[in-house]
């Protein structure tokens, strides 16, 4: 299978005339995804379609995308055993790499989700641009692979945030912007993240990820989940991500350390993420006009 280009070219059949012909309405740059899609194929391409700002591919509020593998059973037998009636490598044939090309611009809008999954491969090519919205995740599966080439862009803004789960790949080359724009904005690296890719034959950097540079003027952070989190006697008046492997707030969670309750005031925006449980103990207060998250 080759290369499948995404063009932006829709058709919409309007009528069907007695004659058996029909009225059709074509769009271009209809780059807008406004329901849940899965995308598998070999080699997915992304140019720059609208030939200008807007995005190449713009994934709507609330849409669900996945980049997975093929579905087609694979039916392909070991030379080393003739009598096989099924795959010993994995039910179907190929995972998708979904390439960004120089001049795209792939958007993620407020609260969407983009999947890659199951040896699945997402490359942002050098020119590229890959935008996370506000409350939108790109979320790297185990197996996965998120590969940012030199010169190319991911941006996250807001709340937006880009998981890298156990078992899943990333590749962040030397000269790639990595630009985490708001404070609560985040690249969060799961226990158990892999750097590199499987095959090896990648340029990734050298600079352990949580040390990576940021683009000038990011606000947000890289996060790992190491150690737990003990919260007490704290007040939040602005923005903060708290980020630990478990985390534990409230008036008395400390031992040895004098009690005080754990605030959330009017216009604060507090971000509790823990890989394991997050306990809300006796203490800790929202105020009204404060928001709590906890993923």
């Amino acid at each position: 299978m080759g290369d499948y280009y995404l063009n932006g070219v829709s058709f919409e059949i309007l009528n069907k005339l007695p004659d058996s012909s029909m009225v059709v309405k074509v769009r271009l740059d209809d780059v807008a995804i406004d329901r849940d899609v899965r995308w598998a194929a070999t080699s997915i391409i992304l140019t720059d379609i609208t030939g200008d700002s807007r995005p190449d591919v713009d994934v709507l509020s609330s849409i669900t995308v996945d980049i997975d593998k093929s579905g087609t059973p694979n039916r392909h037998r070991s030379p080393a055993n003739p009598n096989q009636t099924s795959s010993t490598i994995d039910d179907f044939i190929t995972p998708t790499t979904f390439s960004c090309r120089n001049g795209s611009y792939f958007k993620q809008e407020a609260r969407s989700t983009v999947n890659v999954k199951n040896e699945s491969t997402l490359v942002l090519e050098a020119g590229s641009m890959y935008e996370v919205g506000d409350g939108a995740v790109l979320n790297i599966e185990p197996t996965a692979v998120l590969h940012v080439k030199s010169g190319a862009t991911l941006k996250v803004t807001g709340t937006g945030h880009v998981e890298i789960q156990n078992g899943a790949y990333i590749c962040i080359e030397d000269g790639a912007n990595l630009q985490l724009v708001d404070q609560l904005s985040s690249l969060n690296l799961r226990t158990g993240y892999i750097t590199g890719t499987p095959s090896q034959q990648s340029n990734c950097t050298s600079t352990p990820l949580p040390s990576f540079t940021l683009t000038n003027g990011s606000n947000g952070n890289i996060h790992t989940f190491l150690g737990n989190g003990y919260i007490q006697r704290r007040t939040y008046t602005g923005n903060a991500y708290e980020a630990w492997n478990k985390i534990y707030a409230g008036n008395h969670v400390v031992l040895f350390v004098r009690s005080g309750d754990v605030v959330l005031e009017n216009g604060s925006h507090v971000i509790l993420d823990a890989e394991g449980p997050v306990r809300l103990e006796p203490g800790f207060k929202v105020n009204q006009g404060a928001v709590l998250e906890v993923r």
